[in-house]
């Protein structure tokens, strides 16, 4: 296989923001993949707001209302698995295509609710564990990520570690210490494009395959983080030889083939 970074960019929720984004991947034949709240559309979003995103890459649910599922399953399975399904279908019919991924609220699940996404109909799920740069998809209902677009909690990243025994190597190690020292969005997404920047260095020495993983959250951005997120999509571009943007679905499937490549040798 030849040296390169598959690159996956998510935004999430579903914010009006998203179609001044999409516009910039579209210029820039860049793919992505956004997860949409139901209850946003008709406040943030309208329906060919939503044809225009998925024409740009892939819609994920991101539930009903955004709730935190794993807390609502311990009251309500029926509620939980009615924001799962119901997401899903309200999807489906609004744009006339099959809904094939979820992205838990908050990044919160567990064995139970993964048996319910598997129940309602979804091939694959994305959380938030970090920070992953593993060409691998070792559960495909709790895909990990490499950063997301605020500092993360030191418990969050320590559970993430252990649930994910991410090696700490020195991308790794060097990624940790300077995402919990940023202090603004733009500085995280500044960080985004150095570690794109590095990883790309290393695979052309080194001859190696990663993915990254990066989540963005589009009310969040300023006139900064706007300035950012362009060099970045920009450098993306430019770099297209080695920097392979995917959605979701296709990175899912591109991982299972290389990996049924592996068994076989």
């Amino acid at each position: 296989m030849k040296a390169e970074v598959f690159v996956m960019l998510f935004f999430d929720d579903g914010y009006e923001e998203d179609v001044r984004i999409a516009r910039m991947l579209y210029q820039r034949n860049i793919k992505a993949t956004f997860a949409i709240t139901v209850k946003n559309i008709g406040k943030e979003l309208d329906e060919n707001d939503l044809v225009y995103l998925a024409k740009t890459g892939e819609i994920l649910s991101h539930g009903v209302n955004h709730v935190n599922l794993v807390k609502l399953l311990r009251y309500s399975p029926s509620l939980t698995y009615s924001e799962l399904r119901d997401s899903k279908i309200f999807l489906e019919k609004l744009l006339g295509i099959h809904i094939k991924g979820f992205a838990y609220p908050y990044g919160v699940y567990n064995k139970s609710l993964k048996e319910l996404i598997v129940k309602a109909g979804y091939e694959y799920a994305r959380s938030v564990d970090l920070p992953s740069i593993a060409p691998r998809i070792y559960d495909k209902y709790a895909i990990p990520v490499t950063m997301v677009d605020y500092r993360p909690a030191i418990l969050h990243l320590f559970k993430s570690l252990l649930r994910l025994r991410t090696k700490l190597n020195t991308f790794v190690l060097r990624l940790l210490v300077r995402y919990l020292s940023s202090t603004s969005h733009a500085s995280i997404l500044k960080l985004m494009l150095i570690f794109l920047k590095e990883l790309t260095n290393y695979v052309r020495q080194y001859n190696k395959v990663f993915s990254v993983l990066l989540v963005f959250h589009s009310k969040c951005f300023n006139y900064e983080s706007f300035k950012v997120f362009k060099t970045i999509l920009d450098y993306i571009k430019e770099n297209a030889g080695i920097l392979k943007t995917l959605t979701l679905g296709e990175y899912t499937r591109l991982i299972r083939i290389l990996n049924s490549k592996e068994v076989k040798v």
